[in-house]
């Protein structure tokens, strides 16, 4: 008898065992997270839309970014540099959405002219609040390939 409660106990803690090892593998294959390739249309349009679901569905994800390069410049207040791939307007606001580029990255600006084709890749940040509130800049921040 007390054979069978000591196998029954040994397997019971067999089992928990093995089974804390499959969670933290699981886990481990959830962190990572999948990029989400997406047009700059769909995402003006889908902050347009709803801006917290937008942001629910963009903000702090890895994405994978499909636009043209509608302008570019620098930040006013920082050594980046940006380039807006879509602008609408719409109730009296102007959406936009705007790639951040740190400067190891400015030879990929200076490259780009008016109505070129991009893609880019980085994490998204979402909206930016600006000085002028009708201005809705929604923002993501590059990464070097």
């Amino acid at each position: 008898m007390k054979k069978s409660i000591t196998l029954v106990i040994f397997l019971f803690l067999l089992l928990i065992v093995s089974g804390c090892g499959d969670a933290t593998s699981s886990k481990s294959q959830t962190a990572i997270t999948p990029t989400i390739e997406v047009k700059s249309e769909e995402i003006i349009n889908d902050y347009i839309r709803d801006q917290t679901s937008a942001e629910q569905k963009y903000k702090n994800k890895n994405v994978k970014l499909t636009g043209k390069v509608v302008t570019k410049g620098q930040f006013k207040n920082s050594s980046n540099f940006f380039i807006v791939t879509e602008i609408k307007q719409l109730s009296g606001k102007t959406y936009e959405i705007v790639v951040d580029y740190p400067t190891d990255m400015v030879k990929d600006v200076n490259s780009t002219k008016n109505n070129d084709f991009i893609v880019v890749e980085g994490k998204f940040v979402g909206i930016v609040p600006q000085d002028n509130p009708t201005i809705i800049s929604i923002q993501m921040h590059a990464t070097a390939k």
